[in-house]
């Protein structure tokens, strides 16, 4: 979940939680000062601070409950309870959107912790504030898990509890500088210390390796001890002499921007009224009009998806020959390499493919996938044919090395037990890390469970 997803959830239950405690504070006053002081005659006065920080939990608790449970539909019941999973994910794909899911779930518990010793005197105890965070998360994470609306995650439970530690620090360091005890202020704010000493020590390290990280690399091993495990190929037993990696420059957000205008200026299309949504690796343009456009870009390798929506229900997908598939391309400034070659999926529907073409220090792979309609224009274009640069040479494992890995365990696999894993042909392939590096990979083609897979190891 980005930071813009759940600022939009927060947004969207906003309204609901500001009524509802609207509604409940009017409800209260009227309990105490027409029941309570008029018709009971009551004398305790009303304890302000403690009224203003009740409402304000209470909000808070609507908006988690808004993030966590209601804005998601049930799907089944699931757990996960490896503990630093949903780092060690965030490490290998390296991405924003995968460490704000884990920062996020660190700061959504801030307040909680932030809210409660100044509710009352018994939670500037850190064991019972710390209770509550835990008896809290462990309700959303019990109840995500029987009604299926979210996975019950140790990771979770963690992250939620070190927020709501951190907000208690936060509070107690401000409570005791009031009181000028700055020794015991700063003892309070080693939880927030310590987590930013953690985080800094992952992302310096990260900008100090050679290459990024790859998103193929298992967040835990496969479980092989029950796995049958039949080799159909030969495997060579001698190193391998260093073999190139590839780099490809990623888009900034400005340089996508002028990309996809163009792009649309070639077809004709009025880009002054363009609409723009972006995350930290994607951006959606898209025009409004007859037809409407959109275009999915992706800022770290420049491939895109871009979609026509059409209304005319006599326009069907058609089929037609290389030439006018060509021709139309053309007309969105499309030229493919001459090493693409052609692949008809279905009515209508093409795809060529350029696999590892090597042209003096350059690299050419991927796929491009048109869909051709009756009225003579493609309407769908998904463009992943990429050219990388080599940057330098790397001696690789072996064959045997990385059979070895698979045989291990240690391979991306999330679909369970597997009982037979039979291993047809093994190639050198490459695979896009984290910093944009086309890193050399060895692919095993096999029938996992009776099921065409392909087993990817990281071969530097």
């Amino acid at each position: 979940m980005t930071a813009e997803t759940v600022l939009s959830i927060i947004r969207d239950h906003f309204t609901t939680a500001l009524f509802f405690i609207i509604m409940l504070a009017l409800l209260f006053f009227i309990l105490y000062f027409l029941v309570y002081k008029k018709l009971l005659r009551g004398t305790t006065n009303l304890p302000i601070k403690v009224t203003i920080v009740s409402f304000v939990l209470i909000g808070y608790l609507i908006m988690v409950s808004g993030v966590t449970i209601f804005n998601r539909g049930a799907q089944f019941e699931a757990m996960d309870l490896t503990l630093f999973g949903s780092y060690i994910e965030a490490w290998n794909n390296f991405s924003v959107r995968n460490w704000q899911y884990v920062i996020l779930n660190i700061v959504m518990f801030l307040p909680l912790g932030i809210l409660l010793p100044l509710l009352h005197d018994r939670f500037k105890n850190a064991v019972w504030t710390i209770a509550a965070g835990i008896l809290l998360t462990l309700s959303i994470e019990t109840f995500q898990y029987f009604t299926g609306f979210g996975v019950f995650e140790f990771d979770d439970l963690f992250n939620n509890t070190l927020g709501a530690i951190i907000g208690y620090g936060l509070t107690m360091s401000v409570m005791k500088l009031w009181n000028k005890r700055f020794l015991q202020a700063v003892g309070y704010l080693t939880p927030l210390l310590l987590t930013s000493l953690a985080f800094g020590i992952i992302f310096v390290t990260y900008s100090l390796k050679e290459f990024g990280n790859l998103s193929i690399v298992p967040n835990k091993k496969v479980d092989m001890i029950e796995t049958t495990v039949i080799l159909d190929v030969m495997l060579e037993g001698e190193n391998h002499l260093p073999v190139p990696v590839y780099k490809v420059t990623p888009y900034s957000e400005q340089e996508a921007r002028e990309f996809v205008e163009s792009f649309f200026e070639q077809m004709d299309i009025d880009t002054s009224d363009i609409d723009v949504n972006r995350d930290a690796e994607t951006g959606f343009f898209s025009v409004q009009g007859e037809p409407s456009y959109s275009l999915w870009f992706e800022f770290k390798d420049g491939s895109y998806t871009l979609n026509n929506y059409f209304f005319e229900e006599n326009i069907q997908p058609l089929d037609t020959d290389e030439s006018n598939l060509l021709n139309e391309l053309n007309r969105f400034g499309i030229t493919l390499p001459d090493a693409a070659e052609l692949n008809h999926l279905g009515m209508g529907e093409y795809e060529w493919r350029t696999h590892l073409y090597k042209t003096g220090d350059q690299l050419i792979d991927g796929t491009l996938s048109v869909e051709y309609f009756s009225d003579d224009t493609i309407k769908s274009i998904v463009q992943s044919i990429i050219t990388y640069d080599k940057v330098t040479d790397k001696p690789i494992k072996t064959k045997q090395q990385a059979f070895n890995q698979l045989m291990d365990g240690s391979f991306d696999w999330a679909y369970g037990d597997i009982n037979k894993i039979e291993v047809k042909d093994v190639e050198l392939t490459y695979f896009l890390d984290s910093k944009g590096f086309y890193q050399p990979v060895y692919s095993f083609t096999s029938i996992i469970d009776g099921s065409d897979e392909k087993i990817l190891i990281p071969a530097i």
